[in-house]
C-alpha cells in the first residue's frame, strides 16, 4: 500500500493502526480504573435535576429490548443517566429512541489502506453475540473475526442504538457497563452536534455562557480543534485517535473525524476519564499535553478543552433562523 506521500507502508505499520480500534486495552483501563468511574457516576447521580427532565425522557421511545445476557446497559439505566444532564442539552438534543435491535450483534469495522477506520464506510458487518468472532459468508465460506478489535453502539437520525461488547473484550460485567455508558453518553452528544454539523448550520447555533458572553456553535468547535492541533495534542481516547489521519490544520471543522473528538471528550468530562494510552487522575486536572498548563489551572481548568466543554455544559442556546 502507498501513503499519499508515495512511501509504501509494511503490514507492521498498519497493524498499530487497525489497532486503534481494539476495545481490549480500553476495558482494561476501566477495570483499572473502577473506583475512579464509580465515584464519578455517584457524583453526577446525585445531583438534583428539574421535573421538565422527566417530561423529556418520557418523550424517548425504548424499542426492541431483549432481556437477556446481551443485555448490558438497560434503559432504565440508561434514561436515568440522560435525565441527569441540564435541561438546556436535552432541549436541543435530536435524540428520540433507544433502539435495541442490534442488543445481540457485533458491528465489525472496516480500516482503509492505512489501517484507519474508514470514515466513509465505518462498519464492515454485524456478527450475532451467539458466534462471535465465528462468522460465515452467505456460501459457507468460514470466517475468523478479531475478537477485540470492533466497533460498539451508533447514533442514526436521533435514535442511538445499543450494540453488544462480547467476552473476548472483557469478563468484567461492571467494566463493560461503565463502558457501555462511556458509550452511551458519546452517542447522546452526537445526538446534539449532528444537526449542527454543517459549518452553515453550526454558526446559527449561539452558546450564551454564564459570565454574559456568548459565542457560535462553529467557533465554539474550531477553538476546541484549534487547541487540539497547537496547544494540547493529546487525543481524548483511544477512540478519538483512530481518527488521527484527519485531525490537521486544513481538516474539515464540520467532519464526522471532529465530532468524534467532542462526543469522547463530553464522556470523559462527565465520568472523569476516557480510556486512553495515558492514564490521568481525573479530566478536569489533567493538561493533555499542554506545556503551559499554569495558564488553565489559574482559571480553574486543568486544560482549554475542559473550559471549553464545562462551558458548553453550562450554557443557554439560541437557535437562529437562517437569514
Amino acid at each position: 500500500m502507498i501513503d499519499d506521500d508515495g512511501v509504501s507502508l509494511t503490514p507492521r505499520e498498519i497493524e498499530p493502526n487497525k489497532d486503534r480500534m481494539d476495545l481490549k486495552p480500553n476495558l482494561q483501563y476501566v477495570e483499572r480504573n473502577l473506583p475512579k468511574y464509580e465515584e464519578a457516576l455517584r457524583r453526577f447521580l446525585s445531583k438534583p435535576f428539574p421535573p421538565e427532565n422527566y417530561v423529556w425522557i418520557s418523550g424517548i421511545d425504548v424499542r426492541n429490548v431483549v432481556d437477556d445476557f446481551t443485555l448490558q446497559l438497560p434503559p432504565n439505566t440508561a434514561l436515568d443517566i440522560l435525565s441527569h444532564l441540564p435541561t438546556e442539552m436535552l432541549r436541543i438534543s435530536s435524540l428520540r429512541a433507544l433502539d435495541y435491535q442490534y442488543q445481540r450483534f457485533i458491528p465489525i469495522p472496516n480500516f482503509n489502506e492505512e489501517g484507519f477506520l474508514d470514515a466513509k464506510c465505518p462498519c464492515r458487518r454485524v456478527v450475532s453475540a451467539d458466534i462471535f468472532p465465528h462468522d460465515e459468508e452467505e456460501d459457507g465460506t468460514h470466517i475468523e473475526h478479531h475478537p477485540t478489535r470492533i466497533l460498539i453502539g451508533n447514533t442514526h437520525q436521533g435514535v442511538i442504538f445499543p450494540s453488544f461488547l462480547p467476552k473476548t473484550v472483557s469478563e468484567n460485567r461492571r467494566a463493560v457497563e461503565f463502558y457501555q455508558i462511556h458509550v452511551l453518553l458519546h452517542e447522546f452528544f452526537h445526538t446534539i452536534v449532528a444537526p449542527f454539523r454543517s459549518e452553515e448550520s453550526a454558526k446559527r447555533l449561539v452558546l450564551h455562557f454564564q459570565d454574559g458572553k456568548s459565542m457560535t456553535y462553529a467557533d465554539w468547535r474550531k477553538a476546541f480543534i484549534d487547541s487540539m492541533l497547537h496547544r494540547e495534542p493529546v487525543f481524548p481516547s483511544n477512540y478519538a485517535s483512530t481518527y488521527a489521519d484527519q485531525i490537521h490544520p486544513e481538516a474539515d471543522r464540520s467532519s464526522i473525524a471532529v465530532e468524534e473528538q467532542l462526543c469522547e471528550t463530553f464522556a470523559a468530562y462527565i465520568l472523569g476519564r476516557a480510556p486512553g494510552n495515558v492514564e490521568y487522575d481525573d479530566f478536569t486536572t489533567f493538561h493533555f499535553g499542554n506545556e503551559h498548563p499554569e495558564e488553565q489551572l489559574i482559571k480553574g481548568y486543568g486544560s482549554i478543552r475542559h473550559e471549553l466543554m464545562d462551558r458548553f455544559f453550562h450554557a443557554t442556546f439560541e437557535s437562529k433562523s437562517p437569514e
